[in-house]
């Protein structure tokens, strides 16, 4: 960020500190009422279909209960033998609170922006913008230069067997590319097979159509 005037630089981070610091006892303040008279509120927004979405809730049907698709406990916050909904949603609500300390990227905010941009436009919690707070997140969006987002599929490859037979990527368009598909300046959001690089295309189709593979998301340029 640029100052207007010329300001000595350790007054601006000073300043910019402090600033943060008191909008994160705000929301400490807000989310300590919130807890203590709204419980019903947190139950409605821990059954919001958004909610769901973001930490890929599905309904176990007739088995009752909700069960998520993602299988690696780093994505969570609660205890793994007490992880619903409505557990993730207080275990988030109460990691965002309180300054974001010598290491931003493991705050709560860092983390899990999508989930803390969600929850303040529920709760009006006063959150910073993680985008504008979270060092590696605003080097992974490129400080905000994303201009549009495309589709894409990628032809099959064959002497790659997780491109045997095609797959999508997410294509992030930015400042430094053009929409046009030969330009390969942009970052592209891969999701396919974990640890599958050495495996013949027979086996790999064996194992990944009965479940064998972990999936993993991955960036690259494209």
């Amino acid at each position: 960020m640029r100052p207007f005037f010329f300001v000595h630089p350790f007054h601006c981070a000073k300043t910019a500190t402090m600033g943060i610091s008191v909008m994160f006892w705000r929301v400490a303040f807000v989310l300590a009422a919130m807890m203590g008279q709204a419980s019903a509120q947190l139950e409605q927004l821990a059954e919001d279909p958004r909610w769901l979405k973001l930490l890929q809730y599905e309904d176990r049907g007739w088995r009752g209960g909700w069960q998520s698709a993602i299988v690696d406990d780093d994505f969570f916050l609660a205890p793994h033998d007490n992880r619903t909904p409505l557990t993730e949603l207080v275990a988030t609500l109460d990691g965002l609170p309180g300054p974001l300390g010598p290491d931003p990227n493991s705050h709560t905010l860092c983390r899990y922006p999508a989930r803390a941009i969600w929850l303040d436009e529920q709760l009006g919690l006063g959150l910073p913008d993680p985008f504008a707070v979270c060092p590696e997140l605003a080097e992974w969006s490129q400080d905000g230069s994303v201009e549009g987002v495309s589709v894409l599929f990628v032809a099959g490859y064959f002497s790659n067997p997780g491109s045997a037979f095609g797959h999508i990527l997410l294509r992030l368009h930015t400042g430094e590319g053009s929409v046009d598909v030969e330009d390969v300046l942009d970052t592209a959001i891969n999701y396919g097979a974990a640890d599958s690089e050495e495996d013949p295309l027979i086996p790999y189709i064996v194992r990944g159509l009965t479940g064998h593979y972990r999936s993993t998301y991955s960036t690259l340029d494209f």
